[in-house]
This record gives C-alpha cells, sequence and structure tokens, in this order.
C-alpha cells in the first residue's frame, strides 16, 4: 500500500478484551483523498488478488469500519 498509494498502514492488537482480534489504520489527509483511494483500490487487479488469498482470516459479518477524525 505504501509504494501503490503513499498509505502507512498500523496494526493493532488489544491490550484487553478479545485477544483474537486484529485492526488496522492509516490516515488520509481529507475525506476526497480516501474516496480516491477506495475508488482505485475498487479496479486494482493485484490488491484484489491479494485481499482474495487472506479471505480464511476473516469471519463473515465480524468486519467493522469506522472513520474518526483529530481534534
Amino acid at each position: 500500500m505504501k509504494e501503490a498509494y503513499g498509505l502507512e498502514f498500523e496494526v493493532l492488537l488489544p491490550i484487553g478484551g478479545n485477544p483474537q482480534r486484529v485492526a488496522w489504520t492509516t490516515r488520509y489527509k481529507d475525506l476526497a483523498a480516501l474516496d480516491e483511494v477506495s475508488s482505485r483500490l475498487l479496479s486494482d487487479k493485484h490488491y484484489w488478488e491479494v485481499v482474495g488469498k487472506g479471505t480464511e482470516n476473516f469471519i463473515a459479518g465480524s468486519m467493522r469500519d469506522s472513520i474518526w477524525r483529530v481534534i
């Protein structure tokens, strides 16, 4: 993602609660940048190949997306 989209990701594990959860986060300059990357990802064949290889690592219905802002 860094090379193709200029995004740095962090992978996170919880300190408490269910230890089997994994999260990742990145930051965008603004919502327009998020929208641009999202649109590019939808048509990125290599991205979807990589995602397809990891489908057994996700439980259907267990994923949640959130958009936060810095104050």
